[in-house]
């Protein structure tokens, strides 16, 4: 995660959209763990048990990932970037990509589980 965490800021900081690329880098990426987070729930009530979280819960949990990844990522980030930042190109170019396959894969399960397994009971 805290390599994914780096190449997030990198692209940020690469759109230049904002001063301190830390902290939208940091809330995407917890939004992104959230969508992986929901996908596991949703394969646990199609095939295990019901678990009905509802939105007050998959706002919890929301903020629950957010809550850890300030501790476990961003006060640790200054340490996280210096040691992240002699990567080799062809390091940050596999970095990159697997990164977008990351957030490819979390916004497209969802649908598919969908579509294959229905809506939840």
């Amino acid at each position: 995660m805290k390599y994914l965490y780096y190449k997030q800021y990198q692209f940020h900081k690469w759109l230049g959209t904002d001063s301190r690329p830390e902290m939208p880098s940091f809330i995407f990426l917890s939004i992104i763990q959230a969508f992986y987070l929901n996908e596991l729930l949703f394969l646990i009530n199609y095939f295990i048990i019901p678990i009905e979280l509802g939105i007050l819960g998959n706002i919890g949990l929301f903020i629950v990932i957010v809550f850890i990844n300030h501790f476990y990522l961003y006060r640790k980030r200054n340490k996280i970037f210096s040691h992240y930042i002699k990567e080799s190109k062809s390091r940050s170019v596999i970095g990159f990509t697997s990164l977008f396959l990351f957030i490819a894969c979390a916004l497209a399960l969802m649908p598919i589980l969908v579509h294959f397994y229905g809506f939840w009971k």
